[in-house]
Parts: structure tokens; C-alpha cells; sequence
């Protein structure tokens, strides 16, 4: 597990089973995988894969894999729904209920 923990981690993809972010397999002989996203839009569907380097994304402890495809279809969707939902932008003029800019706590003394 010591080389495993040298491969790279996805900053944002996280396993669907433990939550830990996956790790990005490198250019070496691996087994092949199979992709375990339920997304329609897959471009393994259903497929077995080699490894090829930077192809696939995975929790070696939950047995869990992500093809490159789908895990920039997730990013995709990450990017949309941050630009969708206007609490995300501090810049906008309605923050959404439960909101309180680092001024407002600055001032209430709480950090």
C-alpha cells in the first residue's frame, strides 16, 4: 500500500462507497477494469478496460473504479451546479438564507 499512497488523488472525485477521493492509476501494468459508474453517458458501457495511464480513477480499499470519462462528465456537472446555485458566488447580491460573510462574523467576533 506504500506505492499506492504515491499515486495521486482526484481533487474533487470521491469514492461512492467510503467518500475517500480516488486515485489515479499510472502509465504500469495493471488488471483491467471495469467502470462502475451508473452514468448513461459511460464510454467503457459496460466494457472491460486496460489501464493505460491517467484512464482510471480508483479506491483500491472498496474495489472502486471510474473511467477517464466519466470522472470528467462529474466535473462537468461539478462546475454547472456551482454556477447554477448563487450561494456558491460571493459575489452575489443574495447569499441565500443561513449566510454569513467573513465580515459579519469578523464583526460579531467569531471567526
Amino acid at each position: 500500500t506504500a506505492q499506492l499512497s504515491s499515486f495521486p488523488t482526484h481533487p474533487t472525485i470521491r469514492c461512492a462507497k467510503c467518500k475517500d477521493r480516488l486515485r489515479i492509476w499510472p502509465d504500469q501494468k495493471s488488471p483491467l477494469f471495469y467502470c462502475d459508474t451508473d452514468l448513461p453517458t459511460c464510454p467503457c458501457n459496460g466494457k472491460e478496460e486496460s489501464s493505460s495511464g491517467g484512464n482510471r480513477y480508483n479506491c483500491f480499499l472498496c474495489d472502486y473504479d471510474l473511467c477517464r470519462g466519466c470522472v470528467k462528465a462529474m466535473e462537468s456537472d461539478c462546475v454547472i451546479n456551482i454556477e447554477e446555485n448563487p450561494t456558491f458566488d460571493k459575489t452575489a447580491p443574495d447569499k441565500g438564507e443561513g449566510y454569513m460573510d467573513e465580515n459579519k462574523k469578523v464583526a460579531e467576533g467569531r471567526k
